[in-house]
């Protein structure tokens, strides 16, 4: 099983890894090349295969839009899409069936 662990250490950041084979790597990175190394592997994850059950794709344009980043949808489905994101870090999704949804809306009448 891949493990990691990050935490500072002084002015840097350090990294220890394992992957699936037990084959450890550590490095420690200042602040500027740690954010980067984040930014940059959030950036390749968009370029990753949609995970399976993953419905951003599937969704009519968004109704609401706020700032910085969350959005309001309708899914195919009729369900509804609350994506929230919080740059660096991958969008988190929340999928609200309808039946969810008329009750939170008739408790909030």
């Amino acid at each position: 099983m891949s493990q990691m662990e990050v935490h500072a250490s002084g002015e840097e950041i350090e990294f220890e890894i394992e992957d699936a084979h037990g084959n450890p790597a550590r490095f420690r990175l200042g602040r500027r090349l740690a954010a980067m190394l984040i930014l940059r592997a959030h950036e390749e994850m968009r370029n990753l295969p949609p995970l399976q059950g993953e419905l951003v794709q599937e969704t009519q344009p968004p109704f609401l839009r706020g700032r910085p980043a969350m959005e309001l949808a309708i899914a195919k489905s009729g369900d509804i899409v609350l994506p929230l994101r919080l740059d660096p870090f991958p969008t988190i999704q929340y999928l609200i069936d309808d039946h969810i949804a008329s009750i939170l809306a008739s408790d909030l009448a």
